[in-house]
């Protein structure tokens, strides 16, 4: 009975022994399969990551808002740029259109009022013919200036198809206004090219502007930082993108 006890109390403390000496640790191990000390603990860093997206040609940006203002920003992208040029364009096109449709009404108007006050025959006369029919009474009246000034080649021949005579001085008058307003239409066309023009200009310019601008802030570096604190169990990923 006592060598049994005897046994029984070996076998106890060989298995208690036993237990005490394989009490193991399993470190935490990284990619490589090594064990990361975590008595002197740092943080763990990716190395960085630099991108570069494609960039957008300058000269390709110029040459689509020359040609259609508003389509090298849409080119680069800003497409509120492109709204606004176009907007710009087809307000300038529509005002030149609608101011040559008033010339064109003026032009007709003040030329019948010729034929039917002045008796003149409209048919093969220059711009010059209709700013003498506004500036003198009749054809006679004309020539006679024509003589003092000894312009010979501007004289008309008489009884002919360059014939006018008014017939009172109010009806020149007026004639003479509307042929002026005319003018006055001709010379605003000039202001809505120059706009059109214009307009092309600075959006070939600015599409340009935003071209580089893009191209500048394409260069993108990512960041990445993985924290592990044993303290606490806790693992924190971290991760920044830089323009």
């Amino acid at each position: 009975m006592k060598h049994v006890i005897k046994i029984t109390l070996f076998f106890l403390i060989i298995t208690y022994t036993h237990g005490q000496e394989t009490n193991l640790s399993y470190p935490l191990m990284n990619m490589q399969n090594q064990p990361i000390d975590l008595t002197n603990h740092q943080s763990l860093q990716q190395p960085q990551y630099t991108g570069r997206t494609k960039e957008k040609s300058l000269g390709k940006a110029f040459f689509f808002s020359l040609m259609l203002p508003g389509m090298g920003e849409a080119y680069t992208g800003r497409t509120g740029y492109t709204r606004f040029f176009l907007t710009v364009e087809t307000l300038a096109w529509g005002l030149l259109f609608a101011n040559q449709l008033n010339i064109n009404w003026q032009t007709k108007d003040f030329k019948n009022y010729a034929v039917q006050h002045a008796g003149v025959d409209p048919s093969g006369k220059d711009k010059q013919f209709w700013i003498n029919v506004g500036f003198y009474s009749s054809i006679y009246g004309y020539n006679e200036q024509m003589r003092r000034d000894r312009n010979v080649n501007g004289i008309y021949k008489e009884n002919s198809d360059y014939d006018w005579y008014w017939d009172n001085e109010e009806n020149r008058r007026y004639y003479a206004v509307k042929r002026a307003e005319t003018r006055e239409l001709e010379g605003r066309a000039v202001y809505f090219m120059g706009a059109i023009v214009l307009n092309h200009l600075v959006s070939a310019i600015n599409a340009m502007r935003i071209a580089r601008q893009y191209n500048t802030k394409q260069e993108i570096s990512w960041h990445m930082d993985c924290d592990f604190d044993p303290l606490t169990s806790r693992l924190t990923l971290s991760c920044s993108k830089a323009f």
